[in-house]
């Protein structure tokens, strides 16, 4: 309701905030007080980092030694919830002006390869939304390398994991921010295996990114196409089974 004037109140109260850890309740309110409060979402983001790295990597995100030493919370890193938590709060909250790419390819991939399914998805959405910024031009250089190795292992997480939901979770999260990455041939690849799985709905999302790359590298994506089309008309004309005639459809 009084917006900036209270910040630096807000600024004192962060190591009180923080004592507990990582919290929903917390997260709340920090998205609340950052968006009515926008002086202070540096310290916010500063000190959500740190706590979120400490949970994933164990260790503070990015230290700042002229920064006031601060109390970090002990983390269970064996608490499920919690490790969801962090990687959820790290791709929904409002991150501008710190490139998380390199975090996303030495920890936060990492959790691609957890045991637990809802670890997995929760990285592979995160790894989503972190990798490629919305209206920015691809990245080129030793950033674009990242892009595209951190990328490489999302498909083929869309394309193995043993989760139907992840494989989704996966596909259905390239949007058009990733064309320039996709439209490469061995992203296509992957892309076109996954267009044969047993799950409608991943074959579906698989069939509208192909399409939309057709644009991009219609070289490799048309002659696979019009197979697949092909394919699709026979099942439809000598299928036996409605529900092959329906997904054909």
């Amino acid at each position: 309701a009084v917006g900036d004037s209270i910040s630096s109140y807000v600024v004192s109260m962060l190591d009180q905030m923080f004592v507990a850890g990582l919290t929903k309740r917390l997260t709340a309110a920090l998205t609340s007080l950052a968006a009515s409060i926008p002086s202070v979402l540096k310290q916010i983001q500063e000190r959500l980092l740190d706590t979120i790295s400490l949970i994933l990597a164990r260790t503070p995100y990015n230290p700042v030694t002229s920064r006031s030493a601060v109390t970090m919370p002990d983390v269970d890193h064996n608490d499920q919830e919690t490790i969801e938590l962090a990687l959820r709060t790290l791709g929904e909250f409002n991150m501008r002006g710190f490139n998380l790419t390199e975090f996303v390819k030495d920890c936060v991939i990492t959790y691609l390869e957890d045991d637990s399914p809802e670890i997995r998805k929760e990285a592979a959405k995160t790894c989503c939304k972190l990798l490629v910024s919305e209206g920015k031009p691809p990245v080129k250089g030793h950033f674009g390398y990242v892009v595209g190795d951190v990328l490489t292992k999302l498909l083929t997480v869309g394309i193995t994991d043993s989760d139907p939901s992840i494989r989704l979770a996966v596909l259905s999260s390239l949007d058009d921010r990733f064309d320039h990455y996709l439209a490469l041939s061995d992203n296509l690849r992957a892309l076109f295996i996954a267009l044969n799985d047993e799950n409608f709905e991943i074959r579906e999302c698989s069939i509208s990114i192909i399409g939309r790359l057709s644009i991009r590298n219609p070289a490799f994506v048309l002659p696979s196409l019009r197979k697949a089309l092909l394919q699709l008309l026979t099942e439809l004309e000598f299928s036996e089974d409605s529900r092959n005639k329906e997904e054909s459809a």
